[in-house]
């Protein structure tokens, strides 16, 4: 009986979702993309206002309200992702994809 209940409990430990407590990874490439969209932004102002770059935080705390994150959980979640390089270049090739899909759609 102790072997079935250590099986259980194997089986229970190696079924766990490793992503669990992060901010799921689709939710995750919207937000990058909008971060990087805010980095162009102030990219932009910048060449015509040093104060721009005082506002990036702003922006940032606009994306994470629209996603509905704090910064400490994209934090914890870009830490949990970047752990693992391929799934992170995997996760960039998506907000790059979804980027030059607004560029052809003219961001609307």
């Amino acid at each position: 009986m102790k072997w079935f209940l250590g099986a259980i409990l194997l089986i229970s430990i190696g079924c766990s979702n490793p992503d669990e407590g992060y901010i799921e990874e689709d939710k995750f490439v919207e937000i990058l993309t909008d971060i990087h969209l805010a980095d162009a932004v102030v990219s932009y102002e910048l060449g015509k206002d040093m104060d721009a770059l005082r506002s990036v935080q702003g922006y940032y705390t606009e994306v994470f309200e629209k996603h509905g994150v704090t910064k400490e959980e994209f934090e914890k979640s870009y830490d949990h992702y970047s752990e693992d390089l391929n799934r992170m270049k995997t996760i960039f090739e998506k907000v790059q994809k979804r980027l030059r899909k607004l560029e052809k759609e003219g961001f609307n």
